[in-house]
């Protein structure tokens, strides 16, 4: 299941992995987006420390209905941030 290979991969912090995850997934944002149920990842991370955490959510509805069910939340490392933000940055 994609959620498992999500987790899996940002617990063992292979940065890799999840980048590759997102970015298969990424080329059919607008098809996902009208989707009445689909799944939110964001990194969340603080400036001053490095640290932060994956959060998946469920989202449900559309327009001004949209309910966001938190799933899990991974926390991760500063190391991982960085790698994350930065290989994000160059892609773009």
């Amino acid at each position: 299941m994609l959620l498992d290979a999500i987790a899996k991969s940002v617990t063992e912090a292979r940065v890799s992995e999840v980048r590759g995850i997102l970015e298969a997934h990424a080329g059919r944002k607008k098809e996902h987006g009208k989707l009445t149920e689909r799944i939110a990842v964001a990194l969340t991370s603080c400036r001053r420390c490095g640290n932060g955490f994956v959060g998946t959510a469920l989202v449900s509805g559309q327009g001004e209905k949209v309910v966001r069910n938190e799933i899990g939340k991974h926390p991760v490392g500063p190391g991982f941030v960085n790698e994350l933000i930065h290989a994000s940055r160059s892609v773009a």
